[in-house]
């Protein structure tokens, strides 16, 4: 979802035909004011939340290798959980 919205913000940036070309209409695009970006952080005492910089270009690469890290981590801590149950049993 984060990777189609700063599709939609970037698309903003350039002129209206050049959306079209890849065959997006003029409303289909989304204004960087408009949007609001946060980034959710557990913490062993809540939730930090952070705001994160949106531009005309869209949403930072860097935050998306953070999120597909985080992903990743988590769905591995999950597996391997499961893997130790299985043998438990």
């Amino acid at each position: 979802m984060l990777a189609k919205l700063s599709s939609l913000i970037s698309l903003g940036a350039m002129p209206p035909e050049k959306a079209a070309e890849l065959g997006y209409l003029e409303h289909s695009t989304l204004d960087p004011e408009r949007v609001s970006v946060y980034s959710f952080r557990p913490q062993p005492d809540g939730v930090v939340v952070e705001p994160i910089e949106v531009t005309r270009e869209g949403i930072p690469d860097d935050v998306f290798y953070k999120v597909v890290e985080s992903l990743y981590e988590e769905t591995m801590s999950i597996h391997y959980k499961l893997q130790e149950l299985r043998e438990a049993t």
